[in-house]
């Protein structure tokens, strides 16, 4: 009897423990699929942020265009508006200085020769 008994108890502990190995490997079949799919959604965020990181290259180069071009008009502007303004003034001047040196210049050769 009391080996039936003990039988019995072997039956039940080896039955339970069916029931939790096959549990586990359930548990380890999901670990194994959950992980798959994560590996699936990490090339995906790989494979997004290698576009992202071309796209941020394409911004860089346009920022880099616009940037030289900002350059260019800021000299153009610059020329425009002091560079070019000034020489016409200094050569306004030299005009003005010219004229007046060819007044005198008359004015003296009046004097000394009044009869031209």
């Amino acid at each position: 009897m009391e080996m039936e008994k003990r039988l019995a108890e072997l039956e039940s502990c080896t039955a339970t423990h069916d029931k939790r190995l096959t549990e586990h490997g359930r548990q380890i079949d999901q670990l194994i699929k959950s992980d798959s799919e994560k590996d699936k959604q990490l090339a995906l965020m790989r494979k997004d942020i290698e576009n992202t990181n071309e796209a941020v290259k394409r911004m860089e180069k346009t920022v880099d265009k616009i940037d030289s071009k900002l350059d260019k008009a800021l000299e153009i502007r610059t020329d425009d508006h002091l560079t070019s303004p000034l020489m016409e003034y200094r050569k306004v001047k030299w005009q003005i200085i010219t004229i007046a040196i060819g007044i005198l210049v008359g004015i003296v050769i009046k004097a000394l020769f009044p009869m031209l």
